[in-house]
């Protein structure tokens, strides 16, 4: 059986050129902070890896701390602000939504966007040092109105963090950037490396490290840097390409979803062309993803927690799901080698549980 990968915002294949990179980066053994030619030689790794990004998002390389992933680098941001009022959105990631420093959530609409009028009102109430904002959440691919969320926090003086792990390679990030004083990447879920995620700051200087220890990074972030990983960076900007193809094969496939009674999460609201959240009324979406993984499709519930274990998800939760509902939500998440017949292939499989648990219910 052939099995078809539709889990992208969990993580994705290496694209080949990455992974050819990669390859060719593990024999580069030297140590970045050597000052002899292995050294150096490895050295050149991080440099392209850094020049590459900062060009690709317009930016200069200064502004740029590499860490191990799209949590650390969350976590630096936050634990900067620590002991410091911090806002953010009830739809965030779990590197966000459970840090320690975290002070206040604001609700989101039923469309899963940011309430602004409660975002206003917790600023006038909190007077916030940081808000911290994910651009396009993981689970329903809904993306944020970046700009009126910067305009409030700019117009109360108040620093803007912006989680674009989920949003990098798959829309334009040059409209959103800029608003930001803060952001954070990570890179596998677009046929990048796992083990490498990125800071993009105004002021590097301003964040305070988690990791001590040598001078790597401007001195915000030591170890030994990961030069597979960052060779894996480089050849992944190089082979990024826009994502809008995917959209109508989503499309396509929620019109079936939808007209055998699926619920699609976020459904008029603008979202990432590579993400269909859905509910499917009365089966637990443990049930349904059983039913996929053995017909060869690989997709994950609405909140798949690091242990496994599949719960209701919190972020339909805050979008006013009830937990019936929220119990019953697969995400199918695409990216560069999904086809059209790999999304229909779903939709089928999907039409063969509906079919089934219509049959079971009439037995019944």
């Amino acid at each position: 059986m052939t099995r078809i990968y539709l889990d992208y915002n969990a993580t994705s294949p290496l694209r080949p050129a990455v992974k050819e990179a990669m390859m060719q980066a593990m024999d580069l053994f030297g140590n970045p902070s050597s000052v002899h030619r292995d050294g150096v030689a490895a050295k050149r790794i991080v440099t392209a890896a850094r020049e590459t990004l900062a060009k690709r998002l317009n930016i200069k390389t200064g502004q740029i701390v590499f860490t191990s992933g799209g949590s650390e680098a969350n976590a630096t941001i936050l634990n900067t602000f620590a002991g410091r009022t911090i806002l953010c959105s009830a739809v965030e990631h779990a590197s966000v939504m459970n840090n320690p420093h975290i002070t206040a959530t604001i609700p989101v609409t039923a469309k899963g966007l940011v309430d602004l009028a409660a975002l206003k009102g917790l600023i006038d109430t909190h007077k916030p040092a940081l808000i911290s904002i994910m651009v396009a959440n993981n689970e329903t691919g809904v993306i944020q109105p970046m700009d009126d969320i910067a305009n409030l926090a700019y117009n109360a003086g108040v620093s803007l963090h912006c989680d674009m792990v989920q949003a990098f390679g798959k829309i334009a990030l040059d409209d959103v950037l800029p608003y930001c004083d803060f952001a954070t990447l990570a890179f596998h879920k677009v046929g990048g490396p796992k083990g490498v995620g990125a800071i993009v700051s105004r002021c590097a200087e301003c964040l305070d490290p988690l990791m001590f220890g040598g001078s790597q990074e401007h001195r915000r972030r030591a170890g030994t840097e990961n030069t597979v990983a960052l060779a894996g960076l480089t050849a992944l900007c190089d082979a990024l390409s826009d994502q809008s193809h995917l959209r109508p094969l989503h499309d396509a496939m929620e019109t079936t979803l939808k007209d055998s009674g699926g619920i699609i999460v976020g459904d008029t609201t603008r979202r990432l062309p590579s993400t269909t959240c859905v509910i499917m009324p009365d089966v637990p979406a443990e049930t349904q993803i059983i039913h996929f993984d053995l017909a060869g499709l690989s997709v994950s519930s609405g909140a798949a927690c690091s242990s496994g274990k599949i719960t209701p998800s919190p972020v339909l939760s805050a979008m006013g799901f009830s937990q019936n509902h929220a119990a019953c939500a697969v995400r199918i998440s695409s990216g560069h080698a999904t086809t059209a017949q790999d999304l229909f292939g779903f939709s089928q499989s999907w039409l063969s549980l509906i079919q089934k648990t219509n049959h079971l219910q009439k037995v019944a």
